[in-house]
């Protein structure tokens, strides 16, 4: 796969999403793909982050670029507009399958523009504030636990914390500092972020004075307005210490005892090695993330009024010593590390046309009892029959759409589609293989429905189900099929028209 990432880094935003999208660069690289990053050039962005690590960027020109504000959450380096259109223009030679989309500031119109210019492309847009459709192939929300509910419309999801992107030290690390979290205590690293806007820093070295045998060491960027406050406050206290702009953080967390951080990607990663931490949730998207992990009792959560009474942190860090391995057990339960690689074995989902050499296959899978008892007919295939209808059906694909679906080049699971006298489909599935990744079924159908999409004269696809089968009910209305009859039935006929499935993705009108 090519892959192609737009999302930004800088004195305004920080540089969490581009730190997270490196480690999709870095798990899609060692899965033998290609990335290419697209950036917006503005002030404090780490680009020499991306450099190092191996990874060109297409740099964007920024004009009219808004006046700062604190509110990252819709902060943009340019108009939408303009934006999609030097994105555009930066994609031509790279023709990527997919684009990672990671910014707060671009959405649905931004994602609409580009499907429009480049309608192949396949779009990930990781989405931690559910405010607006994306229009989106698949979203990632590693801060949503598999039941959070999710009010925006969405084709297909990676949800939780065990599709966490975190950088592959560590997970390298983990067995190490899994075996070192004995409830010993003895030092505490606080984790402000790369900008300290608010003063975490300062707050959490005052919670520290509560606990004056403990060293403390402060992580955070260079360019951050703090750096002269901590400066100042660490120099008179000869256990406290300052670090700037760290490239070892796994190493760093690792040989810590406890951590003090903010919400976001590095609250996974805090996870991932089992150290307890209080999570301060410093904007409104990290509160989710932050009360989730809590609620597990894998760390300690406070909203962002801890920074003014920094004897709540002080109290929750005697909290996390008193039942140590507790907390750090339940971390680790959380996150293994192996999330960015998840994710990239989601994205290389594919279909393959179906040939008579699959027959055996798919006459094993249809057989298990689990697919047939979902099937509209239950009775076990007859070996000769199948592979004759299916030899009948392969020769008119005009009239008979079968392709395999396919991750990390395992055959998952089958679809088949039949063309009706009025031009609509009428389709069917299952995933075959087992075990299968989780949410693969729902994947295997948005390619599906793209494939189907792209036919001549396609207006509609139909679905019978089992009532007694609301599993499947309820992928298909997730996908914006609609019953085509709500009377009480033992089959349940649904159908999606072409109107609304160019709705959901993003390419109608």
């Amino acid at each position: 796969m090519r892959i192609a990432i737009r999302s930004d880094s800088g004195t305004q935003v920080g540089g969490g999403h581009v730190m997270r999208c490196l480690s999709l660069a870095m798990a899609a690289r060692d899965a033998g793909h290609e990335v290419q990053f697209v950036c917006a050039e503005v002030d404090g962005h780490i680009g020499d982050r991306i450099a190092k690590s191996g990874f060109d960027v297409s740099w964007l020109s920024v004009k009219d670029l808004p006046s700062p504000g604190g509110n990252i959450e819709s902060w943009r380096p340019m108009r939408v507009a303009q934006d999609a259109e030097q994105t555009i223009a930066a994609l031509q030679d790279v023709s990527p399958d997919w684009i990672i989309l990671d910014h707060y500031g671009l959405g649905g119109a931004w994602v609409k523009a580009v499907r429009a210019a480049l309608p192949g492309l396949r779009i990930l847009a990781l989405d931690d504030l559910d405010r607006e459709p994306l229009f989106a192939d698949l979203l990632l929300n590693p801060a949503a636990f598999p039941d959070t509910p999710i009010s925006q419309p969405h084709m297909a999801m990676l949800k939780g914390p065990v599709h966490a992107l975190l950088r592959p030290e560590f997970r390298a690390l983990r067995s190490d500092a899994l075996k070192r979290r004995t409830g010993e205590v003895k030092s505490v690293l606080i984790l402000p972020g790369m900008v300290d806007n608010l003063g975490f820093g300062a707050a959490a070295l005052a919670a520290m004075r509560d606990l004056p045998d403990l060293k403390a060491e402060v992580v955070m960027g260079s360019q951050s307005p703090s750096v002269p406050q901590i400066e100042a406050l660490v120099a008179n206290v000869p256990n406290w210490s300052l670090t700037l702009d760290a490239t070892d953080m796994a190493e760093r967390l690792q040989a810590a005892d406890l951590a003090i951080g903010a919400g976001g990607v590095s609250a996974w990663e805090r996870c991932c090695l089992g150290l307890p931490a209080v999570n301060v949730a410093l904007a409104e998207n990290q509160q989710p993330g932050v009360q989730a992990i809590a609620n597990t009792g894998a760390a300690i959560g406070l909203d962002v009024s801890a920074l003014q009474n920094p004897t709540q942190i002080a109290s929750a860090l005697k909290t996390l010593m008193a039942d140590y391995q507790a907390f750090s057990q339940n971390a680790a339960d959380l996150c293994d590390g192996n999330g960015a690689a998840r994710v990239i074995s989601a994205m290389s989902g594919s279909l393959r046309p179906v040939t008579l050499d699959d027959a055996k296959l798919i006459f094993d899978w249809r057989n298990q009892d689990h697919i047939r008892e979902a099937s509209l007919n239950s009775e076990p295939l007859i070996l000769e029959n199948h592979v004759a209808y299916l030899e009948k059906v392969l020769t008119d694909p005009e009239n008979h759409l079968w392709c395999i679906y396919r991750e990390d080049g395992t055959d998952l699971g089958l679809t088949n589609a039949k063309r009706q006298e009025d031009g609509s489909w009428v389709w069917g599935y299952y995933i075959g293989a087992s075990p299968a990744p989780k949410g693969a079924g729902r994947r295997m159908l948005v390619h599906f429905l793209r494939r189907l999409n792209e036919t001549p004269g396609f207006t509609e696809v139909e679905a019978t189900v089992l009532a007694a089968n609301p599993r499947s009910r309820a992928i298909h209305e997730a996908l914006g099929f609609r019953l085509k009859s709500d009377k009480p039935a033992r089959e349940l006929h649904l159908r999606l028209d072409a109107a609304t499935l160019h709705e959901r993705l993003g390419t109608g009108e």
